[in-house]
């Protein structure tokens, strides 16, 4: 039988959240991943020296009320969770909120966001900031496969107080896949470049909520596999894109202008949303083309 306590764990006073009071640890702080920790006595406001392991030093206030992906240690600074640790709950709550979304907005819940740095391969090809204008330059001069607004692109990736996300590092690397030449008679670089951009692609989508930045690189890696005649990648791609867009909500773009997502979500966005699923699409009528391709179900 779980046993209770009269008063509110730091970290649920802190984010001024409803504690559960359950001893050892409150739900809040186990789906948050949060060390949890009660008042000794009558009036305290901050966890004591002697909760910590070593003894040593007493934790902040800050540190006890911070809901990230930090979790407060014994020490005096705050040590970022283990990678494991870490993956383990984001994977657990983005299933909770693609599973049971009703459930995960009456918990409370949040997604952590992942503390992952950009692989020094990613960082290479990508270049500083002048090598990513010189490249999406090239590629919005093109009016093919139009599914990236210009100004939202470059108002991100060019922006220097934005901090560096993987996924708009993985839409910038796909660019510029799909902005090499095709008459490459030995192919080694683009070869390499796009087992970069393949492997690339699986890390971010394994550790990064479903975003449209996401989606859109893996339309770009579709039309440069069908480009390249690289089956049956392109075909499985494709069918991929398919799938994550309708995980989206995408599908019910032109019956719901949101698309599901919040009204605060800009116009800008939404024409972005609904040109990915007509891109999705137009690629899945290409590669259905072959009669031992197509699917016995009617759209």
């Amino acid at each position: 039988m779980t046993s209770h306590t009269s008063t509110s764990c730091f970290s649920c006073r802190h984010s001024k959240r409803r504690c559960d009071k359950n001893l050892p640890t409150c739900q809040l702080c186990i789906r948050k991943g949060l060390k949890c920790s009660y008042p000794r006595r009558r009036g305290q406001r901050s966890d004591q020296p002697s909760r910590s392991i070593q003894g040593s030093e007493s934790i902040s206030d800050s540190n006890a009320a911070y809901s990230g992906p930090i979790v407060v240690s014994s020490s005096t600074e705050p040590q970022i969770q283990s990678p494991s640790a870490s993956t383990s709950s984001f994977a657990v709550t983005t299933a909770i909120s693609f599973l049971a979304p009703g459930l995960f907005r009456e918990a409370g819940l949040e997604i952590p966001r992942l503390n992952i740095g950009l692989p020094d391969e990613v960082a290479l090809h990508l270049g500083d900031s002048q090598q990513v204008r010189e490249t999406a330059s090239k590629f919005f001069r093109t009016t093919w496969m139009p599914i990236i607004s210009r100004k939202r692109y470059l108002a991100v990736v060019l922006n220097p107080l934005s901090p560096s996300r993987r996924p708009t590092a993985l839409l910038a690397l796909c660019i510029k896949l799909c902005c090499l030449s095709v008459h490459d008679d030995e192919g080694l670089g683009k070869t390499s470049l796009y087992r970069l951009v393949k492997a690339f692609y699986s890390d971010v989508e394994s550790t990064q909520v479903l975003c449209v930045q996401v989606l859109q690189a893996a339309i770009l890696i579709a039309t440069f596999e069908i480009g390249d005649t690289i089956y049956p990648a392109a075909y499985l791609t494709v069918g991929a894109c398919a799938r994550y867009a309708i995980a989206m909500g995408l599908d019910k773009i032109n019956k719901d202008r949101m698309g599901g997502e919040p009204k605060t979500i800009s116009w800008m966005e939404i024409e972005e949303r609904r040109r990915a699923w007509w891109a999705i699409l137009i690629l899945d009528r290409f590669v259905t083309s072959y009669p031992s391709s197509l699917i016995g179900h009617p759209d």
